[in-house]
């Protein structure tokens, strides 16, 4: 049912007209997202149509795409954040309901996150945009260490791939882009999960400069994490 749910959106986003439609919506949505509370959410089938409105190789034109974005940006600072759900026991379960995550929060900014990643860059994902909307979830004193940990992972995932590419796909800027946002995240989040925060970032430069390896001398192993560190910090 999702399927041919998401099938009928992609068909109805195809004309220009609904298109035009759609960005009317997305740039009015904002103003509204701070009224509507859980209403937004509750609607059967938004966030995934906004999804799929904010996928600019799906809708062809960049500005639905970033107005989508916006909305997104919005959503995450308004709507509030619903109990979090057992993970369902098998496959069937998890698929059983799919209203039953219309109104969660974190779920959708998950899905939001990885299909933006997927698309970044050069599916078009808008970066000023996209960031707007992970700092506006980031924000939230009520948003849990398990979803902010998982995002900031993915940003720095793909920035290690893009870097790992150049030369050759001259995507230098857009990995530094990445890891300018991974650092904004520390200036936005809330104390208590500040702590959470850094110890993966001290985990990421671990990771790339080698530290702790035993065998090293201890002026070998500064000075190479000294220089892992600023190439893992560009």
């Amino acid at each position: 049912r999702g399927v041919a749910r998401e099938a009928a959106m992609v068909r109805w986003l195809s004309s220009f007209t609904n298109k035009s439609k759609a960005y009317f919506v997305l740039r009015l949505f904002p103003s509204m997202a701070g009224v509507l509370g859980e209403a937004a959410l509750a609607t059967r089938g938004f966030s995934q149509w906004l999804l799929l409105c904010s996928q600019v190789p799906l809708v062809q034109l960049e500005a639905v795409a970033e107005a989508a974005h916006e909305a997104f940006a919005a959503l995450f600072a308004h709507h509030p954040l619903r109990e979090a759900k057992p993970s369902p026991s098998s496959s069937a379960e998890e698929r059983k309901e799919e209203a039953e995550m219309e109104g969660d929060l974190e779920r959708v900014f998950e899905a939001y996150v990885s299909k933006s990643l997927a698309l970044y860059p050069e599916g078009g994902t808008p970066y000023r945009a996209f960031a707007g909307a992970v700092l506006a979830m980031a924000k939230r004193d009520d948003l849990r260490a398990r979803v902010l940990l998982s995002c900031a992972t993915r940003l720095a995932d793909l920035a290690a791939d893009l870097e790992a590419k150049v030369p050759a796909s001259g995507l230098t800027r857009e990995a530094s882009a990445l890891r300018k946002l991974l650092f904004g995240l520390m200036n936005v989040v809330p104390t208590h999960l500040l702590n959470d925060l850094l110890h993966l970032y001290e985990s990421f430069v671990r990771a790339s400069t080698g530290w702790g390896e035993q065998g090293k001398g201890q002026g070998q192993g500064e000075a190479a994490g000294r220089e892992g560190k600023a190439g893992w910090l560009r």
